[in-house]
């Protein structure tokens, strides 16, 4: 099985898909993103598992190869309404035939916030305006939901107090520019945590927040949504 990924991020995604015995290639803007994923995948890299572009995926010439699953968690609300759209026929072009889509967005205007302003967003979602985005294309929805539900709402005002206190001076910068200091965030106790923090925050504590989450996955207070669409022929 082969993957696309758009905005890998540190790669913490991509390394439970080349776990999983799936090959790829990720699609990644920021050159300093680049060299961290270079050294930490250097072995899928060496063995020919994995290729890291650092490039647009939207201005990506490389279409020889199709795909089985395409994927971008976190990417789209980066997009103007022109570059939206140019993506979901992006991913289209890249997938097989009932190749599947997944995408992670962040949920619901009201949660507008200043984490959303220094990451250089352009929207938040709804599973409605997800929806009409995929309608015009060649691919049928079978599964969208709410993730993160109610542990990141209880936290969101820990959560934009940190951000306001560590990434405020991004919003001086241009909004393409704070894209792409997205990938690479260091907000202590958000994105990064001491060693120690392992005893509270690990598999098994979270657990039950795990539950949670699917017992309320259709909730519409649900800060990220998570969508699964295949390709038709």
């Amino acid at each position: 099985m082969t993957f696309l990924e758009v905005g890998p991020g540190s790669g913490d995604l991509t390394q439970l898909l080349l776990e999983s015995g799936m090959t790829g290639s990720v699609y990644e803007l920021s050159r300093t993103t680049c060299e961290g994923l270079t050294i930490r995948f250097s072995d899928s890299i060496r063995q020919g598992h994995l290729i890291v572009r650092n490039e647009s995926f939207l201005t990506s010439l490389n279409q020889t190869q199709k795909f089985d699953f395409v994927i971008a968690a976190m990417v789209l609300e980066h997009l103007d309404s022109f570059e939206e759209r140019a993506f979901i026929q992006k991913c289209e072009d890249f997938l097989k035939t009932n190749g599947v889509l997944m995408l992670f967005v962040p949920a619901e205007l009201s949660y507008w916030g200043i984490e959303d302003e220094v990451a250089g967003h352009f929207r938040r979602y709804t599973r409605q305006s997800l929806t009409n985005l995929l309608a015009p294309f060649k691919f049928s929805i079978e599964s969208i939901r709410g993730l993160t539900f109610p542990l990141s709402n209880m936290l969101l005002t820990l959560s934009n107090f940190l951000v306001r206190r560590s990434e405020t001076p991004n919003l001086q910068l241009e909004i393409k520019e704070r894209t792409l200091l997205s990938g690479h965030r260091d907000v202590m106790f958000k994105t990064v945590f001491p060693k120690s923090f392992c005893l509270i925050l690990n598999k098994f504590t979270l657990y039950p927040f795990y539950l949670m989450q699917n017992l309320f996955k259709n909730s519409p207070k649900s800060l990220v949504i998570f969508m699964k669409a295949r390709k038709l022929n």
